[in-house]
């Protein structure tokens, strides 16, 4: 019998879902460390970048990336975070922390010169770069390889075409999030699973969360005060943005049936460090309008 009460999407965001155990016979009961997940702030590559300030800070073969600063013909065209015009390269750069000290208000000569997050790099004040290996395909050594977001990765059509670790995800074989949702039977029955039926609801974004394994196929039965149950889910995003998605897990539990698990990924670009980045984007966050919608129509995506 599916929940109905949508008011249950508040428990589910606030964390850990309580059982209803007060003795007596109150069956199996299913208990979820954590019902809800922010997976905030990651690359969509999969990568786990090292920071730079020039090339030589990085591996062999890899060089020190940096977004493209944005076009300019006078300061009011550049962002808050970078803006100084630079009239003859046309180009948005980082005014230093005392403009007095740096020829133009941006050429510098020392870290000093600069604000908190930046560093004096061929005489600019920069932020730190992420490693990476490649700018085109051209630049993979592997013919089945293309350049995936600075990061040569074999091309594929489907998660077949890639190692057990990786996920097929927009055309490469890519390092996937993980999520690890653990699972107690809190009631006085042996709680049973049904694995083949736990399902994915949500519109088309919802396929990056496409993809999950039990920890051990092998039993679906729970005995009471048995904490061993685990669902590894896998975040594939394939381009930078946020996707929403909600897994629902049967069971024979009086609790929960079935039981509700929601998740906001938030794919990056490059992945923002608040201790060396003058400024990262604010944590990430999501809430009941976000998955209101998912709840009440149970929209079925199509995912390859």
């Amino acid at each position: 019998m599916r929940t109905t009460n949508a008011g249950l999407i508040l428990l589910l965001l606030t964390g850990t879902l309580l059982y209803s155990a007060c003795g007596g016979d109150n069956g199996a009961e299913i208990v979820v460390d954590l019902s809800h997940r922010d997976l905030c702030q990651k690359a969509v590559s999969g990568e786990q970048e090292e920071r730079c300030a020039t090339d030589d800070a990085c591996a062999v073969e890899q060089f020190c990336w940096r977004a493209e600063r944005a076009a300019c013909t006078v300061d009011a065209d550049c962002p808050a975070d970078a803006n100084k015009c630079d009239i003859l390269a046309k180009v948005c750069r980082h005014q230093c922390a005392n403009e007095d000290n740096c020829v133009d208000g941006y050429k510098c000569t020392d870290d000093a010169n600069c604000a908190a997050g930046y560093l004096c790099t061929a005489g600019l004040c920069q932020i730190r770069g992420h490693c990476r290996q490649c700018q085109s395909d051209g630049n993979c050594p592997v013919a089945t390889e293309g350049c995936d977001h600075g990061w040569c990765h074999t091309i594929c059509t489907s998660h077949a075409d890639c190692d057990s670790a990786m996920r097929c995800s927009a055309g490469f074989c890519r390092k996937p999030i993980v999520a690890d949702i653990n699972f107690c039977n809190y009631g006085n029955k042996d709680l049973v699973v049904d694995l083949d039926q736990t399902k994915l609801f949500g519109n088309a974004d919802a396929c990056a969360f496409g993809e999950w394994a039990w920890g051990d196929e092998s039993t679906n039965t729970f005995s009471p005060d048995d904490c061993s149950m685990n669902l590894r889910v896998f975040f594939a995003p394939p381009d930078v943005g946020d996707y929403y998605a909600l897994i629902e897990v049967y069971s024979n539990a009086t609790n929960f049936s079935p039981l509700w698990l929601t998740f906001h990924g938030q794919a990056v670009e490059a992945e923002c460090n608040e201790d060396l980045d003058a400024a990262c984007l604010p944590v990430c966050t999501s809430g009941e309008a976000d998955f209101q919608p998912l709840l009440d129509d149970h929209p079925e995506p199509s995912c390859n």
